[in-house]
């Protein structure tokens, strides 16, 4: 493996597996701890790493079981913590596993129906589900409201999920100046700041 260093422009150095092996503790330390590892922003390295590990998995148990496959999955992996018979140091990993095994059942049905929500419906559910997380985070509505929701993980996978399915199956045109390149990187770059904000 080659890589570019940062002193002059021209030099190379090489780096050898062993050189590269003390790295992927940022793919794992959810099991290893620290906590705040770089920065607490960090925390979804090692579970998205993991999940893409587990993708494999989904699909075919998607294609042997259906539906039912990913689900199955992803309830397994959060019983698994519930119960107890997994802790790590961070147990993240479980407790969202039913979010991407969602995704994966999302992008199944999408693919097999061609119902569409409208725009409107998009947008008023959008709002309406964002002003629920805003007033949970705020404690204005506190979490022990929702009866059957554990924790505030949870809350918003289950946010996730409804977000995601209602922008996959809406049909969402933009005018053409609002699709250019510029604007989605705009877009990309004040969004976590307008959610702070929130």
């Amino acid at each position: 493996m080659v890589i570019q260093s940062s002193g002059s422009r021209g030099s190379l150095w090489q780096s050898t597996p062993a050189q590269m092996l003390p790295y992927t503790q940022y793919l794992f330390f959810n099991v290893s701890g620290p906590n705040g590892l770089f920065n607490n922003a960090f925390w979804s390295l090692p579970v998205e790493f993991q999940y893409y590990l587990a993708f494999p998995v989904l699909i075919l148990m998607l294609g042997w079981f259906g539906i039912a496959g990913p689900i199955i999955f992803g309830v397994l992996a959060y019983m698994g913590y519930r119960v107890g018979l997994v802790n790590l140091h961070n147990n993240l990993v479980f407790i969202f596993a039913f979010t991407f095994c969602s995704g994966v059942c999302i992008a199944s049905v999408y693919q097999k129906f061609n119902f569409r929500f409208s725009l409107l419906f998009f947008s008023v559910t959008s709002i309406f589900i964002l002003t629920l997380n805003i007033l949970m985070v705020n404690e204005i509505v506190p979490l022990n409201v929702y009866v059957f929701i554990p924790s505030e993980w949870v809350f918003f996978g289950l946010s996730a999920i409804a977000l995601v399915t209602l922008a996959t199956f809406t049909e969402i045109k933009l005018p053409l100046r609002l699709e250019s390149s510029w604007f989605t990187m705009a877009i990309f770059l004040t969004a976590p700041t307008f959610i702070t904000i929130l």
